[in-house]
């Protein structure tokens, strides 16, 4: 329907941006499909939908190593129906296939966690263990099984979420300054496209800090 009115109004370009959830489907980040997108829109189903109202593809490309991708479509009306348009479009199995490796390799990543704790604890250690993300990152893996039981806290950098408990677990969530003075603390971390960046921002505070990832 917004398509529709969009095409009504034959405006000469369109030009947006949209997660690249398959590619984020693929590498097995938990935010490819969640409540802010619930709907997988892969690259042929977002031209496939547009070339079906009447809009051409001018220019596509990916944003930072995967994260978003920008598109530039024209308005042709009916003359830039295209055989891609003409044509139905079927990725059922592909995006099955997709999934089902998005599953295992978060539920993979889980049990990895888990026997890292347990092999640390039959040496008896006592590792300080913490978690980035509230919420999507961390609420995700422990849907998958991970130990929250072995978690410190749980790390973000909004402001907003900080000295809040995170909706179903009994954690506080927590800036990463508290790191500054741990002895070697270790941080689950899964995150997504913002794994580099938040790396960076974590070893600024504690340079003796270990990722779990």
């Amino acid at each position: 329907e917004f398509l529709r009115n969009v095409a009504r109004m034959e405006p000469k370009f369109q030009i947006f941006s949209v997660p690249h959830q398959r590619e984020w489907l693929a590498r097995g980040w938990q935010n490819s499909i969640m409540f802010e997108h619930p709907q997988l829109l892969t690259p042929k189903a977002i031209e496939y939908i547009m070339s079906r109202h009447g809009f051409e593809l001018q220019g596509k490309k990916v944003f930072a190593d995967g994260h978003s991708m920008f598109y530039a479509f024209s308005y042709a009306g009916n003359a830039s129906k295209s055989e891609t348009s003409q044509q139905s479009l079927d990725e059922y199995a592909e995006n099955k296939r997709l999934f089902r490796n998005w599953l295992k390799s978060n539920v993979d990543f889980v049990q990895n966690v888990n026997d890292r704790i347990d092999e640390a604890t039959m040496n008896g250690e006592k590792p300080t263990v913490y978690m980035f993300g509230a919420h999507i990152f961390t609420q995700y893996l422990v849907s998958f099984g991970l130990r929250i039981s072995a978690v410190e806290a749980i790390l973000d950098n909004a402001e907003g979420k900080q000295g809040k408990r995170l909706y179903g677990l009994p954690l506080l969530v927590h800036s990463p300054k508290i790191l500054s003075n741990v002895e070697r603390p270790i941080v689950i971390l899964r995150v997504g496209a913002y794994a580099e960046e938040i790396k960076r921002g974590i070893l600024e505070v504690n340079a003796r800090t270990v990722f779990w990832e």
